[in-house]
């Protein structure tokens, strides 16, 4: 803004001040960029967003991943791209699997977060063309409206620092009916301030409109006939929706209380009438029985089956939206092994062979899907791991697991999967040795995230005398149970015995403040460390 007044002032000495201040303003940012990570740069609620600018930020390397996906695509289809919408078909196909070194959530992407990426891989040459030429026919009547004093110096700074920043702001997020809202109708002022005649001219356009604005019967019919249009409108795409949402909440609500036939009777009732955000209603409740398959097994035993057709019915139906959806085949192979894993022989019910061989193939053939759309998306393997070892498949299981651990050598997960597969098969060498690799990992914590889990394997290290993995997996029982003094007071011996003495004075004072009653211990541990 700055810059734009003094390029257009008129008045010199303005000008000179305003040049100073923009020349200040810039020398300054730079100062505070090199200077960034300075105590007073950090402790000013002013400056402290320079800080945070950082090229190893997580969110702008996923945002990177995400953009040359795009660019990998983009030869495949260059002049309408692959389809407006469809951008998560292109960020699955070319998915990176060094996405998870910066994060191990939001790994599926709808959108580029980029508006001018996202316009060309989905819409191509010929799109970006048309979206471009919005912003430079605005420039035009900008310009030229100025040029012309049809637009005033405050109007023509104001509004084209408006339009460079939400065009600056659309390199790292995407457009939402807000932002929308507001482009437009800036854009429609422009096109006013353009064509805007004299207020007499104005005035005369005013009279006209009043005399002229007479409602017959042939208008009132038109604005009854809009009026009923839009209240249907409004019932279909608002009420419907909004009952719909009550009800998967009132659903949620119910399973977390433990009412699992109570759950399934709500989400009936809610998807009976049929809106056009089913889709994530029907997710939430699918992704409740994949998290927890054994809460089949809760159900009255007549009422299994009929739960899973039903479950079933809804991933189908998911799917049928876009069978090229890689997260969608994978949610349907989940809920077909989970079928099929009903009808193995249990202890309250006769299984069904036939059957399960029926789910367990369907569920193989939607998990390849899943691949087949995303080949290098790491934890659809760990399901088509599951499914080959219901199945019986050891050998498959182990080379699947084996190669989602290739695919990212840095992502523990990977070497956690393949060391409980290699348990379950009683391999306990294998098994430990892929386990410690995820025990390593700076984010092993993350994957071995239950005590119980976390005391199994310190039981082995302890017994074999890796100490380096069983201080790991203290520090582990530390963030899980952080009420635990036990536990830090442990962690304490540990980091003595291998001569981390500041580490082990912390340990101690952590597991006094958490118990006083280890207060003589504790101290007299800490005195033993000077010694």
């Amino acid at each position: 803004m700055l810059f734009l007044y003094t390029l257009l002032s008129s008045h010199k000495k303005l000008k000179i001040v305003l040049a100073v201040l923009f020349i200040t303003a810039t020398i300054g940012s730079v100062v505070v960029l090199l200077n960034q990570d300075s105590a007073f740069v950090r402790g000013s609620a002013l400056l402290r967003p320079f800080s945070e600018i950082n090229f190893n930020n997580p969110t702008l390397n996923t945002r990177l991943i995400s953009w040359r996906a795009a660019l990998q695509d983009f030869p495949n289809h260059p002049l309408l791209g692959s389809g407006y919408g469809n951008y998560s078909l292109t960020f699955d196909k070319y998915f990176d699997p060094k996405f998870y070194n910066y994060t191990r959530s939001e790994t599926y992407f709808d959108k580029a977060h980029n508006n001018i990426v996202e316009i060309i891989a989905t819409t191509g040459i010929l799109g970006l063309i048309t979206y471009l030429s919005i912003f430079a026919a605005i420039a035009y009547y900008l310009i030229f409206g100025y040029r012309q004093k049809k637009i005033g110096v405050h109007e023509f700074v104001l509004v084209g620092c408006l339009l460079t920043a939400y065009f600056i702001q659309l390199l790292a997020a995407f457009d939402a009916l807000v932002t929308y809202l507001v482009s437009m109708t800036t854009f429609a002022y422009v096109y006013y301030l353009y064509n805007r005649g004299s207020e007499e001219d104005e005035k005369k356009i005013k009279k006209n409109m009043d005399e002229t604005m007479v409602f017959g019967s042939t208008e009132i019919y038109a604005l009854v006939i809009v009026g009923v249009t839009m209240l249907l409108i409004a019932y279909q795409y608002n009420v419907k929706v909004y009952n719909m949402l009550a009800g998967t909440i009132d659903g949620q609500k119910a399973y977390a209380e433990g009412k699992v036939m109570e759950t399934i009777d709500i989400y009936k009732k809610t998807l009976a009438s049929g809106t056009v955000l089913d889709r994530d209603s029907r997710s939430s409740l699918i992704n409740l029985f994949a998290a927890n398959p054994a809460v089949i097994n809760s159900l009255p035993v007549d009422k299994r089956e009929g739960v899973i057709n039903f479950l079933v019915s809804l991933v189908e139906a998911n799917v049928k939206y876009n069978e090229h959806d890689s997260m969608m085949q994978m949610m349907l192979a989940q809920v077909y092994n989970l079928a099929a894993m009903y009808y193995i022989p249990s202890g309250d019910q006769s299984g069904d062979v036939q059957k399960f061989y029926e789910y367990s193939d369907k569920a193989l053939k939607a998990i390849d899907a899943s691949i087949e759309a995303s080949p290098r998306r790491v934890p659809i393997y760990f399901q088509k791991a599951q499914i080959l070892l219901t199945r019986g498949e050891k050998e498959k299981t182990i080379e699947t697991l084996q190669y989602a651990a290739s695919l990212n050598p840095d992502y523990p997960d990977g070497f956690f999967y393949l060391g409980r597969a290699y348990l379950l098969l009683g391999q306990e060498q294998e098994a430990y040795d892929n386990i410690g690799k995820c025990i390593d990992s700076p984010t092993g914590g993350q994957v071995i995230n239950y005590p119980d889990l976390t005391r199994q394997y310190l039981a082995y290290y302890e017994n074999i005398k890796d100490w380096p993995r069983v201080i790991r997996l203290y520090e582990f029982l530390t963030e899980q149970e952080k009420d635990n003094a036990d536990n830090w007071a442990q962690l304490a011996n540990f980091y003595k015995e291998q001569g981390d003495i500041n580490k082990a004075r912390i340990a101690a004072e952590k597991a006094m403040e958490i118990d006083i009653s280890l207060t003589s211990s504790a101290q007299d541990f800490i005195n033993s460390l000077d010694r």
